[in-house]
């Protein structure tokens, strides 16, 4: 059997075999999540229990990005503890052979993703793109 696919996408992916127990190949494998899901998964679970929370996590050939947010700003001691994590919990995968990693907090231009972003800017004018083009609003009526 081949060990290539397709899948209905369009995309072609390799099948791998189920990984035994010791085995060290250098193959890139997650058995059940993909690179973004785990990184994610672990990110929350290294902010758990702080007042940190995640924005978005990217990955693109070759880099992966990991935006945080905090009520009152993040600061670079919790970015570089994130990324010492990620470094840590991932250097046996591979991961970072073929992707660059950053840890940061989203830009004053940046579009908010997350519900909390917009809790943090309550009562602070934000603009808002709308079918109509862009407005400025009071943000007071968050999660309404």
């Amino acid at each position: 059997m081949s060990p290539w696919k397709h899948r209905k996408k369009g995309y072609i992916c390799q099948r791998f075999k189920e990984k035994e127990e010791g085995d060290t190949s250098p193959l890139f494998y997650w058995k059940s999540m993909d690179l973004k899901a785990e990184i994610t998964k672990l990110v929350e679970e290294k902010i758990a229990g702080s007042d940190n929370f995640l924005v978005e996590v990217k990955v693109n050939p070759g880099k992966i990005i990991v935006t945080l947010d905090h009520q009152q700003g993040v600061k670079i001691d919790d970015c570089v503890a994130v990324s010492r994590f990620l470094q840590d919990q991932l250097e046996a995968s591979g991961v970072f052979e073929k992707h660059e990693l950053e840890v940061g907090s989203p830009g004053m231009e940046e579009p908010l993703k997350v519900l909390r972003q917009y809790h943090k800017r309550q009562g602070r004018e934000v603009s808002v793109v709308t079918f109509d083009g862009i407005k400025t609003y009071r943000n007071t009526d968050v999660g309404r």
